[in-house]
C-alpha cells in the first residue's frame, strides 16, 4: 500500500513536470496560486504578449496564447457519477505553442465557435464527448470536432476557442492566464524584468517547467504524507496480529 501510494505521488508529480519546459512561460496576476484564480484584462494580455522576448512566427505574430480556465462537470465512465473537468480557452497561437501536441481524430476547432477538442486522458474517464458528440456548457450547446494528444497535463482536458469559452461563462474579453514561447530559456530573465518594470502590470512570471513543478509539489506531499500514515498504522496492526498469533501458540502447547 505504501509503495502504491508513494508511486502515485510520484507519477503525478512527474506528469506535470514533463508538461513544462525552460522556454516557455507563463504570465498570471500577482499573488495568484493556480490559473483557476488569476484573472487578466485584455490590456494587460495585449502588453504581455506585445512584450520584448516572445518568439515571433514567419507572419510576425506573437507566439502566445491568452487563456481561460473554467471548471465543468462531467459524467465519469467508471462511477456514473458526475466529476469536474477542466476547460481550458486558447488562443489562435496554441498549436504552435505546443508543436508536440497532436490531433488523434476529427479536427481542430475553429475560432469564434462553440466547438471543443478532447484531450486523451478526458476521453478516457468521461463519458458522452467523443468526437461528434455535443455537450451542454453553461446551458449553451457545444460540438467535439476532435481529440488531441499532448502526453502531459493537458490531456485531461477539454479545449476552445477563448473567446467563445469567456462569452459563455461570462468572463468578457478577460483572460486567466498567457501562455508564451521566449525567444530561448536565456531571454527569461530579461522579459520577467521587463513586465516587472512597467506600471501597468502587476503579474507573476514563472515559466511553465517551474509553475507545473509547483502545482505538483503540494499534492505530492500530501499523497506521501497518506501514504505514510497509512504504511505506520497498517505495520503496527501487523506487528500486534503477529504477537497475537505467536501467543496463541505458545498458550496452546501451555499444560
Amino acid at each position: 500500500v505504501l509503495v502504491a501510494l508513494l508511486a502515485m505521488g510520484e507519477g503525478f508529480q512527474a506528469t506535470l513536470k514533463q508538461t513544462g519546459s525552460d522556454d516557455t512561460v507563463v504570465v498570471m496576476r500577482a499573488g495568484a496560486q493556480a490559473e483557476l484564480n488569476s484573472v487578466l484584462g485584455h490590456d494587460s494580455v495585449t502588453l504581455i504578449t506585445q512584450a520584448a522576448g516572445v518568439l515571433k512566427d514567419k507572419d510576425g505574430r506573437p507566439i502566445a496564447s491568452p487563456e481561460l480556465v473554467v471548471v465543468a462537470s462531467l459524467l465519469k465512465k467508471s462511477s456514473g457519477l458526475d466529476s469536474n473537468v477542466e476547460i481550458r480557452g486558447v488562443g489562435p497561437q496554441i498549436w504552435v505553442l505546443h508543436p508536440d501536441l497532436k490531433i488523434t481524430d476529427g479536427r481542430a476547432f475553429k475560432p469564434g465557435l462553440r466547438e471543443l477538442v478532447v484531450g486523451k486522458g478526458a476521453r478516457e474517464e468521461f463519458a458522452h464527448i467523443d468526437v461528434g458528440s455535443t455537450l451542454n456548457l453553461n446551458n449553451q450547446t457545444w460540438t467535439v470536432v476532435g481529440a488531441f494528444d499532448s502526453d502531459d497535463a493537458h490531456s485531461s482536458e477539454l479545449w476552445g476557442d477563448t473567446d467563445v469559452v469567456g462569452s459563455t461563462y461570462r468572463r468578457g474579453s478577460s483572460s486567466s492566464l498567457v501562455t508564451a514561447r521566449l525567444t530561448s530559456a536565456d531571454a527569461f530573465d530579461a522579459f520577467k524584468a521587463a513586465l516587472a518594470s512597467d506600471p501597468r502590470l502587476k503579474v507573476d512570471v514563472k515559466t511553465t517547467r517551474a509553475y507545473y513543478t509547483e502545482q505538483s509539489a503540494g499534492l505530492a506531499k500530501l499523497i506521501r504524507i497518506l501514504g505514510t500514515t497509512i504504511g505506520v498504522i497498517m505495520g503496527i496492526g501487523a506487528i500486534f496480529g503477529a504477537l497475537n498469533t505467536m501467543y496463541a501458540a505458545v498458550a496452546t502447547r501451555a499444560r
